[in-house]
């Protein structure tokens, strides 16, 4: 599911920036780790976006999980609800460049902070929709971001994708639902 969210996300940045920029066909951002430009070797696009982190939502936990399926109640495991945070860096042929690619980032999640069925045909069935919104950093946490990543800083923003929900559906039990009530034999 993370895949499928995370490469959702990639392809509508890559339409906004090729529309953007009047390019066809031309991926200007890929999914991938955090790039190491220390090796001289440039990626072949100017936007990298990396999955950084991944978090439990706790607040909307689901306590109760059961389901009704052709009249049988399931009682399955509770669903599991991730906000996944997600690292765009912009590297280029030039700091200017790169600067252009992230500055089109931000307007493009600016203007489409959510993604559904509706607005994002692509979007997988299992998952009902995805917000996105800017995560600001104090100077600390981002100097700790750059260094778990053992990187030089790039010029990057930080994104929360929330809610990814994800549910094997497997049940754990199966019983037969109510169908009836029958109160005409209940003594008073």
């Amino acid at each position: 599911m993370i895949d499928k969210a995370l490469t959702l996300l990639n392809g509508q940045l890559n339409g906004f920036l090729n529309g953007r920029f009047s390019v066809n066909g031309s991926e200007r951002a890929a999914l991938g780790p955090v790039p190491d430009l220390s090796n001289d070797t440039p990626p072949s696009h100017p936007l990298t976006l990396s999955l950084v982190r991944v978090e439990e939502e706790r607040v909307m936990k689901t306590q109760v999980a059961t389901r009704m399926r052709d009249g049988q109640v399931e009682d399955v495991q509770p669903d599991v609800k991730l906000n996944l945070f997600l690292l765009v860096t912009a590297h280029g042929i030039s700091y200017a460049d790169a600067l252009k690619f992230l500055s089109a980032t931000v307007a493009f999640f600016q203007s489409r902070p959510f993604f559904d069925h509706a607005n994002a045909p692509g979007l997988d069935e299992g998952i009902e929709k995805l917000l996105v919104e800017l995560y600001s950093q104090s100077f600390e946490e981002q100097n700790q971001l750059w260094g778990s990543l053992s990187l030089r800083y790039l010029p990057s923003v930080l994104y929360r994708v929330r809610m990814l929900i994800i549910q094997d559906g497997t049940p754990l039990r199966t019983t037969p639902g109510i169908r009836s009530v029958d109160l005409s034999e209940a003594k008073v």
